[in-house]
């Protein structure tokens, strides 16, 4: 169920402008303040004031209607202020002539090549630029002027927006739109001359046209939150209960091992003790023995006894069965010997009239209230001990069917993730079988670590991986699993790659390093050596500041950079010289070369021992650290961020990180720089301080979903932030 949303109120301040009246010295200006309110998702109650030196006066208020599925229309005055719930897609020959004419002037470019156009409101448009999602330029016309934004921005950002007139060798007419810091809002100033309802309705519409999409955006990202809370809420439940269902056959496996010792005699050095007792000494013994193994080996340790007492439960109910069978042959064979006895024959000495041989009574279990006679080993059982066994075993039987019942029925819901292509939130897939064994390492924070998984379970996984995985496969129904496990499973779009046929690869490794066309990864701002890139195809997470920030997703007090960097001394004079971190998440399904995020030289590498937790969302957010994995570092020195920390971080399942540049190289933004072998993984990225000469300012839409705790997927080479001027 989700979880009631408090009353959130999106300000909008939408237009500033100043009108000069008979001179420029004389301007009077004239703002707007719009509110767009939250309070429920039926309810988008607009609200237009226009404010005056600071005094506001409300001259709208009400619900944007919705005219013929499509367009949303203000009322009263603001009737032309239109924008379009789904944009209209556009050639450049379907704009009006006026804009066509002035476009290279209005978006600040000379080519149109690789962009779409869209109309978005009444005389409001937007470009899409394909080859650099997910930004936009915004443009329109007003009564007879085109205006444009020359600057790019982000759909899903609160970027600042400067647009000016653009059919005018001496433009008079500017504005900036931008999304309010004090709430999810845009303000947009306006400085022109002549009538304010020339450009009014197609800004406005522009600007509301973004204030709705940045609603949804908020929206998306607060239910993404709420989702992620309620699936680890929902996988803390089924993995408590599936945990305690392996306690529990744990437990009736040592009590039913406990009446079988006493079967097979009495407890050691302590022969006058009854069975009862015995019992209960070898349960405290098997508890004892378990703790001791839990202690020392963690989960190996105790599925290693409870294998043992598995086997031994199940050996002493055979050698039952043997021996009971056995008894009753030997018990049959003596009857037939009685038959034929001659008569008057005298028994042997020691068999007075009517003696008994001792095996007679041995087939079957004692009656209530016997004791079993412990010099006849193995004895018989006595009626508590073959009730005790008849009990633990279907409670034990039960306990595993619900065991299993409960895992099987257990959905794992989806995790999503803000796609900053397409703008929708995506579901990161993961097979079921996969999901459920994850949240049962992860879904307590540090349970893996306390479980102590970060030993010989990992590492046997990843030996297992690794011969698996580059096993050579010779013919084409052998390579056909890369197709039906990997390429369908995951719906993976083969022809971004080289080779494109999934025939042409030889191993799933060789097949999961694969080589991404460079047309569908085009290098941001080619040459910029200002803007940092994404180093992946991957799910990012941006902090501003390290401590505190990075605590809502690594979730670790004992965090800190100089340890994932190996310490002090291998950081030389400034250990404590790095502030920002982006954390850059690889899932199976993406590609697994990772690429130079900044140009320059790198002054020093090398590799780090730790453990090979999971680095997907449920293990990188349990608190185990898993950002101590075995990992390499690569420090580059760059000319305008300083020293950049590149930390490619290995995980269950990667055999090796390959680095294809070494120490002292030279490297340049947007090469390759090194792939994962199989399994997800995961790049860190340090920059210098805020404040610091070199600091970062990351993307704003990027870090506004991670501060919702929101991670954002995003294409290799794509733009991840820029230097602080």
């Amino acid at each position: 169920m989700t979880t009631p949303r408090p009353p959130v109120v999106v300000v909008v301040l939408l237009i500033a402008a100043t009108v000069l009246l008979a001179s420029p010295a004389t301007a009077t200006r004239t703002d707007y303040l719009v509110e767009r309110s939250l309070k429920s998702a039926s309810d988008r109650v607009v609200r237009i004031f226009e404010v005056h030196n600071g005094g506001k006066a409300e001259v709208h208020s009400g619900v944007a209607e919705l005219a013929n599925g499509t367009t949303y229309v203000l009322s009263s005055q603001f009737l032309g202020v239109q924008y379009l719930k789904t944009p209209e897609t556009l050639t450049k020959a379907q704009l009006p002539a006026k804009v066509q004419s002035s476009l290279s002037v209005a978006l600040n470019q000379s080519t149109f090549d690789n962009v779409t156009f869209e109309r978005i409101g009444n005389g409001a448009y937007r470009a899409m630029l394909t080859q650099d999602l997910p930004y936009t330029k915004y443009f329109g016309m007003g009564t007879d002027e085109v205006w444009g934004c020359g600057q790019e921005v982000a759909l899903s950002g609160r970027q600042f927006i400067q647009c000016q007139q653009a059919n005018a060798s001496n433009p008079s007419f500017n504005f900036t739109m931008q999304i309010s810091s004090d709430g999810f809002g845009i303000r947009v100033n306006i400085d022109h001359v002549g009538a304010l309802s020339a450009f009014r309705d197609s800004v406005l519409s522009a600007a509301l046209h973004r204030l709705s999409h940045s609603v949804m955006v908020v929206d998306q990202a607060i239910q993404t939150d709420e989702d992620t809370d309620a699936r680890r809420r929902e996988n803390r439940v089924a993995v408590g209960f599936l945990w305690a269902f392996i306690a529990l056959a744990m437990a009736f496996m040592i009590l039913y091992a406990g009446v079988w010792h006493t079967w097979w005699g009495r407890f050691p050095g302590l022969t006058d003790m009854s069975p009862e007792r015995g019992m209960y000494l070898w349960v405290l013994g098997y508890v004892i023995i378990i703790t001791i193994a839990s202690i020392l080996w963690g989960l190996l340790g105790y599925l290693a006894v409870g294998i043992w007492i598995f086997f031994f439960d199940l050996t002493s109910a055979l050698a039952y069965v043997i021996v009971q069978h056995q008894r009753k042959q030997m018990r049959e064979s003596n009857s037939r010997v009685e038959l034929v006895r001659p008569a008057g024959a005298v028994q042997e000495s020691g068999e007075g009239a009517g003696a008994k041989n001792d095996d007679d009574d041995d087939v079957g279990d004692l009656g209530p209230g016997s004791t079993p006679d412990f010099h006849v080993k193995p004895g018989k059982l006595a009626h508590f001990q073959s009730q005790l066994i008849q009990w633990y075993l279907l409670l034990f039987v039960l306990t595993v069917a619900v065991f299993w019942t409960t895992f099987f029925v257990w959905g794992v819901n989806n995790y999503y993730v803000w796609n900053r292509q397409t703008q929708v939130r995506d579901a990161e897939f993961q097979p079921q079988i996969v999901a459920k064994g994850v949240a049962m390492m992860y879904v307590f924070d540090r349970a893996a670590t306390r479980l102590k998984l970060n030993n010989v379970f990992f590492d046997l996984s990843t030996q297992w991986c690794g011969s698996n995985f580059n096993e050579k496969l010779n013919t084409e129904s052998e390579r056909r699993v890369i197709y039906t496990d990997w390429i369908d499973k995951y719906d993976i779009d083969m022809s971004l790659y080289d080779p494109s046929d999934w025939r042409d690869y030889d191993s799933v490794n060789a097949w999961f390093i694969r080589s991404i066309r460079p047309e569908f990864r085009p290098i941001a701002d080619k040459g910029n050596e200002r803007v940092m890139l994404s180093p992946a195809d991957a799910r990012v997470i941006v902090f501003k500041d390290v401590p505190p920030d990075q605590k809502i997703w690594i979730k670790s007090e004992e965090f800190n950079i100089p340890e994932l960097l190996g310490g002090e001394a291998l950081l030389g004079a400034d250990p404590n010289q790095y502030g920002s971190m982006a954390i850059i998440r690889l899932a199976p399904q993406d590609y697994h070369r990772y690429h130079v995020p900044i140009s320059g030289t790198l002054t020093k590498q090398y590799a780090l021992s730790g453990t090979l937790h999971s680095v997907n969302a449920d293990g990188m957010t349990s608190g185990n650290l898993a950002i101590y994995n075995q990992r390499t570092v690569s420090i580059i020195q760059s000319t305008h961020f300083g020293n950049v920390a590149f930390v490619a971080v290995g995980a269950t399942c990667v055999g090796s990180v390959k680095m294809l540049a070494k120490e002292g190289d030279t490297v340049t933004r947007g090469d390759d720089f090194g792939y994962f072998q199989f399994g997800g993984s995961t790049i860190v990225l340090l920059f210098q301080k805020p404040g610091a000469a070199g600091a970062i300012a990351f993307e704003d839409d990027i870090l506004q979903h991670s501060q919702q705790r929101v991670e954002t997927y995003m294409y290799v080479n794509t733009r991840l932030g820029t230097v602080v001027e």
